[in-house]
């Protein structure tokens, strides 16, 4: 049983099935979109049965923790030992993971210490219809960036009271919905309203709603929750195991 570094192209199959078990937005997908991410693949007796991916959690350089971790269903007995020889072969020293993601997270309560919940991760849940009264709705997408980013604002009487928009850049077909509230205009509902309107742009486009925020954004947290989303998972780091026995 081997763990090796390998291109990205070499792990795209098994990528896929990765993010079909997860069925979920991963946080981290766009790591591989710009090449943050060193990739390894297991093998036993030479025959590719997953693979486990590394970036760098506070300078994109470093690799130092594992975000990415999947074997094919009828190998995950070995579980332990090439998690553990991904820690040992890569160096890092940080675990991730999310909490609605089976695979990494199984192997992550075994070999993290000093855990931190980093954020939250939402799914949508409930259709909202807040009313937005005397409020105008600006689609201010850019046609030249329409493939990563959607864009729009809520305006009152020509004052931009609440603006967000969608990213693109995730696992398809997530979108994951931002916004922002100008202080002089918090307190009036704006942020829900707005993240009302992007989950209504979301769909029309194609796409599937989803947030996250960290867990101390008491506002964030509620607004959300108000538009219609509900927590699915939790983003979580731990420091690795670095002095592991592997057998």
């Amino acid at each position: 049983m081997t763990v090796s570094r390998c291109e990205l192209f070499e792990i795209q199959s098994m990528r896929a099935l990765f993010l079909n078990e997860l069925n979920a937005q991963f946080i981290h997908d766009k790591c591989h979109l710009y090449g943050w991410s060193d990739d390894y693949f297991f093998a036993i007796n030479g025959e590719k049965v997953g693979y486990g991916c590394v970036w760098g959690i506070n300078e994109r350089k470093d690799r130092d923790t594992i975000f990415e971790y999947y074997l094919l269903p009828e190998y995950r007995r070995h579980d332990t030992f090439f998690m553990r020889e991904l820690i040992r072969s890569s160096g890092a020293t940080t675990l991730e993971c999310q909490t609605n993601d089976p695979n990494t997270s199984r192997l992550f309560f075994e070999n993290a210490v000093n855990i931190s919940v980093e954020s939250i991760v939402y799914q949508d849940a409930n259709k909202t219809d807040w009313s937005l009264e005397d409020l105008k709705v600006v689609d201010c997408s850019e046609a030249t960036d329409s493939m990563r980013e959607h864009k729009l604002e809520l305006q009152k009487q020509g004052v931009i009271v609440a603006s967000g928009g969608l990213m693109l850049n995730y696992n398809p077909p997530y979108a994951d919905v931002y916004m922002d509230v100008p202080e002089a205009h918090r307190r009036n509902g704006y942020g829900t309203m707005v993240v009302q309107e992007l989950k209504k742009m979301a769909y029309e486009i194609g796409r599937t709603p989803v947030a996250r925020c960290r867990v101390s954004n008491l506002i964030s947290k509620a607004t959300l929750v108000r538009a219609g989303f509900q927590p699915c998972g939790y983003w979580l780091t731990g420091k690795g195991l670095t002095n592991v026995t592997v057998r």
